[in-house]
């Protein structure tokens, strides 16, 4: 189990870069668009020859650096993490996944919406969408309740003894081990 806990760790260490990438590109766009009153233009690439250099490096810099202690600062006052990894699943990973592939295919695709060629990606849109809206029922009720803060979780305690198919727990508490506040 720790050697998995490592693991997503690396996974959430190397990661986190491309997604401040993205956090730091959006909040940059949103920025030029609120002082700017000109239309700007997405479709078009950027010469790297009309980049002013460092004063793009410096504003860079100082979005990132608001992106990053904005996290670490909000980071400790999140005491449960799965609801907060549950709604991320259930409001971005699963539309990604499953109902924007599924929407894209059936707009592009030159055939009738009800055509043949296109059912398999209307299974797929209602299947994430099926899964999304139970996902929302099945969290929402339990989201405000479902933390336990200041409780000793089972696995932080040493000796666990089994009787009979139950468990008894010892009062032994591991010194390294903290309670789960995240």
């Amino acid at each position: 189990m720790n050697f998995a806990r490592v693991l997503f760790s690396i996974s959430i260490l190397l990661t986190f870069p491309i997604e401040c990438f993205v956090s730091r590109e959006i909040v940059r766009t949103q920025i030029k668009r609120f002082y700017s009153h000109e239309v700007i233009e997405y479709d078009t690439d950027k010469d790297p020859s009309h980049v002013t250099g460092e004063e793009d490096d410096r504003k860079s810099m100082i979005t990132t650096l608001v992106i990053v202690f904005s996290a670490f600062i909000i980071s400790p006052y999140t005491e449960c993490l799965g609801p907060v990894l549950e709604l991320n699943g259930l409001l971005a990973a699963i539309p990604l996944a499953y109902v924007l592939p599924g929407l894209a295919y059936i707009q592009l695709s030159p055939h009738s919406l009800f055509s043949q060629e296109k059912l398999p990606a209307a299974g797929l849109v209602l299947f994430g969408t099926i899964v999304t809206i139970s996902g929302a029922a099945i969290l929402m009720p339990n989201l405000i309740g479902d933390c336990r803060t200041g409780i000793i979780m089972g696995y932080c305690k040493d000796d666990e003894l089994a009787l009979n198919g139950t468990s008894f727990i010892a009062s032994t508490i591991d010194p390294n081990c903290a309670t789960d506040k995240v």
